[in-house]
């Protein structure tokens, strides 16, 4: 049996909570923009600027793993309850997306929007970094849940997350364009890898 030091993040907005985190064998933050209009500061990016707000108010005390959730307990890319699945994690990886999602994909360019913004987006998350990430190799998994040990996150310092989410918020592209550039993206800035090695 694993003994570890683990934190979970729900990342709220107007999914139902009362159904299922009671149920969390692990303490948990939720990070709530209940009630403020989506598009509105600090409620952009969807799921994505709950988790750089943690992550940037608690840079210096992060656990050994720190598990990062939407707000619903079902979901189309989970066949568990987001609960049951949370609590019979084992952590084998410094990161891993946590969802049933069977396919790897490359970023899907599947409409003129994601064609014209995507590519501006991921590199401006690249310049902040100061790191050359390759649009054309990423290979992802679908839907931003994930795990992720607290030495993958300190890769990054806390001011590269404080642009991270400064440029979220002060971005004009609409937030289910903005918060997909993470999804396709968290992966790397955590591991520095192209691909998505994720897997349970």
């Amino acid at each position: 049996m694993q003994n570890i030091d683990c934190h979970i993040i729900i990342s709220h907005y107007n999914g139902n909570l009362e159904d299922w985190i009671h149920n969390l064998k692990y303490k948990y933050t939720i990070i709530s923009k209940q009630n403020i209009p989506l598009e509105t500061i600090p409620n952009k990016g969807n799921e994505v600027s709950g988790y750089l707000e943690y992550i940037i108010n608690n840079y210096e005390n992060l656990h050994e793993y720190t598990i990062f959730l939407h707000d619903h307990r079902t979901s189309w890319h989970c066949k568990e309850n987001i609960d049951e699945k949370v609590n019979n994690i084992v952590f084998k990886k410094q990161y891993c997306n946590i969802n049933d999602t069977v396919n790897i994909e490359k970023i899907g360019m599947y409409c003129e929007l994601t064609q014209q913004y995507i590519p501006e987006l991921i590199n401006e998350i690249a310049h902040i970094l100061d790191e050359p990430i390759s649009i054309n190799d990423l290979v992802y998994k679908q839907a931003s849940q994930f795990y992720v040990h607290k030495n993958n996150i300190l890769r990054h310092s806390k001011e590269k997350y404080i642009q991270l989410y400064n440029y979220l918020m002060n971005t004009n592209i609409l937030t289910w364009l903005s918060s997909r550039s993470f999804e396709y993206t968290w992966h790397y800035i955590f591991t520095k890898k192209h691909f998505d090695e994720s897997d349970l």
